[in-house]
């Protein structure tokens, strides 16, 4: 029994690590436009480029709690500039005159690839993400499906996000994010918020 118990327990943990290696985690890649900074910089305004105000907001929030976290200030764009006021050059330079922002960290969609998998469950409302608005990939259609098979839709995502320094209104920096295939757009936004947080405090950007 106790050779039995250890056997079962040693292919569970096979099968877990084997599980844990088949995962696709994010990518990202970083470039250095010029001299790279110092050290830290505080004060980041976050930038989000989408037509869902609610869906922007959740993402630029996100960040901005995780560079909170860190011990930086940080502001979402969303909840600086009135949601009746459009999102261009002249919006954001109000609200970094507003906040003393030192860095704006604009983040925009580059590519996005749905692929369809087969699912059987009980018949209900299902939703499949749009392709009519590219720079919004949080939009739904809702369709019907029956009890038998339908397709799910899984979505994968790049991201560009360019950090410009308010001092000099230059390009210091830029970062390609790549999400693999996710069911909901709430693990989007979450992945993609730590990522890309967690790139700049690795290259030293912010705390």
């Amino acid at each position: 029994m106790i050779h039995h118990r250890f056997f079962l327990a040693a292919a569970l943990g096979l099968l877990l690590v084997m599980m844990s290696g088949c995962a696709q985690n994010a990518r990202v890649a970083s470039t250095w436009h010029g001299d790279r900074v110092s050290e830290p910089v505080d004060g980041i305004l976050v930038v989000a480029v989408g037509n869902d105000l609610t869906h922007r907001r959740m993402f630029e929030d996100r960040i901005v709690r995780e560079l909170a976290a860190g011990g930086n200030t940080a502001w979402a764009s969303s909840r600086r500039i009135d949601s009746t006021t459009p999102l261009r050059r002249e919006s954001i330079e109000q609200a970094v005159r507003d906040t003393g922002a030192r860095l704006v960290v604009v983040t925009r969609l580059s590519n996005q690839e749905t692929e369809f998998v087969e699912s059987r469950e009980q018949g209900g409302i299902k939703a499949r993400r749009r392709h009519d608005t590219p720079l919004d990939f949080f939009r739904y259609d809702y369709t019907l499906v029956e009890p038998a098979d339908y397709l799910v839709a899984r979505s994968a995502v790049n991201l560009a996000t360019d950090v410009y320094r308010v001092e000099t209104g230059a390009l210091a920096y830029s970062l390609d994010t790549s999400i693999p295939p996710r069911d909901t757009r709430i693990e989007i936004i979450d992945e993609a918020a730590l990522a890309i947080a967690a790139r700049l405090r690795r290259d030293g950007l912010v705390r």
